[in-house]
């Protein structure tokens, strides 16, 4: 069995998919626990998308593709870079359409 996970993470498409998910659940379940704490749709969104784009970025720079800590640092400003503008299209999305009050 350990032989068969280390053959499925060895295999950066099934290892990238796999924390893909990965990342999404801890996104998904960080947005739903801050929500539920603090009833506040954009705190949560915020706090979830980061947590996730954290995730991403560890999980895929040190498990998927391995890379070495040299330089750590600016992969992960220009990985958030990258992720910036979902990033603000889901607070954008989570405004408009969870927060209709600003239309009253």
């Amino acid at each position: 069995m350990k032989r068969y996970i280390k053959k499925f993470f060895d295999n950066e498409i099934l290892s990238y998919l796999f924390f893909g998910v990965a990342t999404t659940i801890v996104s998904v379940g960080t947005r739903m626990i801050i929500f539920y704490l603090t009833h506040q749709e954009l705190t949560a969104t915020a706090l979830g998308n980061i947590t996730g784009i954290l995730f991403a970025f560890f999980t895929n720079d040190t498990i998927v593709f391995k890379q070495k800590r040299a330089n750590w640092f600016r992969r992960l400003i220009k990985f958030s870079g990258a992720r910036l503008f979902t990033f603000l299209l889901d607070m954008a999305l989570t405004f408009i359409f969870l927060l209709p009050s600003f239309l009253i």
